[in-house]
């Protein structure tokens, strides 16, 4: 599904993660892992440090801070926010929605549309979709995207998947998106791989594992880590040559493209099928690890001294995983205010 917008500006992007960093091949180490293999799996995957959110923090407390810098920034009140959406695979609550437990600690009013998305690795990407539908259609005039994720670190290690122990790390990102009464172009591919769905799934994340007859003894989170892979190169790049070719648009047009970053190995092999320089296709997670749906904007927060091009013309960003799902957005990011990233203690 193709759709542009005309009138939607992303005003200001913040990330948060913890203050506290866990070294990934000190982590390995703890899972038995020879260190020799586990050099050559850092190596590979790029990852040197993750980041942790200290308990009893969580992803809406992490978006709560990102989401008031956002609006100090941009000077909006929160009288002028008129939905909230947000993002995760990991919320503060199922019932309320997290989203409402947010709203009273934001000072938000009782005239807001309040949205929880259970989406993973392509939850940035969404959440500025359904956010800019809400605004081009003038339901809404300011936005707020918050989206995030906790890793699974209360086990020792995943008795099948040990690597997910040091790759998956804690983070959020907010964005703040706004009606533009001049002219601001974007536009956002999405698309949706339901058959795949179990090669990334928590099996006991919901009621059906509790209603089986026969419950799977394998570990609460699976990856098919090599079929993931090949989706996210092979699918991924389709995508981004068939949003371009359909926007008119090609990569040399392009400052970036950011897409997640699930570890350094499937970002440069992505570049290298395009057969456009690395520097275009960033690695932007070295000390911070796999952070979810918060790659993206963390990744940009984290690195905006690394992207001087960031302005110059419109950045392809691109979200790929659970699902399996695939949404890619074209946005113009010349006049959005790029936070510091927060760090919680």
């Amino acid at each position: 599904m193709l759709h542009g917008f005309e009138h939607v500006k992303i005003e200001c992007i913040a990330g948060v993660t913890g203050s506290k960093s866990l070294d990934v091949l000190t982590e390995s180490l703890k899972c038995n892992i020879p260190e020799k293999k586990a050099k050559r799996f850092i190596s590979s995957i790029g990852f040197s440090q993750i980041k942790v959110v200290q308990k009893p923090k969580t992803v809406g407390d992490m978006c709560i801070e990102g989401a008031k810098k956002c609006m100090v920034a941009s000077n909006t009140s929160p009288n002028e926010i008129d939905a909230l959406i947000f993002i995760s695979q990991s919320h503060d609550y199922i019932v309320p929605a997290t989203s409402y437990t947010m709203q009273n600690r934001l000072g938000l009013n009782n005239n807001i549309i309040m949205l929880d998305l259970v989406q993973g690795c392509s939850g940035f990407v969404y959440g500025l979709f359904y956010a800019s539908t809400l605004i081009e259609s003038k339901i809404c005039r300011k936005v707020l995207v918050c989206c995030g994720d906790l890793a699974l670190r209360d086990l020792d290690c995943f008795v099948s998947q040990k690597s997910n122990n040091f790759v998956f790390a804690d983070g959020a990102g907010v964005a703040l998106l706004s009606f533009d009464d001049k002219k601001t172009s974007s536009s956002y591919l999405i698309k949706s791989y339901g058959e795949k769905s179990d090669v990334v799934m928590n099996q006991k994340s919901g009621f059906r594992y509790y209603r089986s007859l026969t419950p799977s003894t394998m570990d609460d989170f699976k990856i098919n880590g090599v079929e993931l892979a090949s989706f996210e190169v092979n699918e991924g790049v389709a995508c981004v040559k068939e949003h371009l070719s359909s926007v008119h648009l090609s990569f040399d047009d392009l400052s970036y493209l950011i897409i997640h970053q699930c570890n350094r190995a499937v970002i440069n092999s992505f570049a290298l099928s395009i057969g456009i320089d690395l520097k275009k296709v960033p690695f932007l997670a070295e000390n911070t690890g796999n952070t979810s749906s918060a790659s993206i904007p963390l990744g940009i927060t984290e690195n905006i001294k690394d992207l001087p091009k960031l302005r110059t013309n419109k950045t392809l960003l691109l979200g790929i995983g659970v699902g399996l799902s695939i949404a890619s957005g074209v946005v113009d990011l010349s006049e959005t205010l790029v936070l510091p990233t927060v760090y919680l203690r």
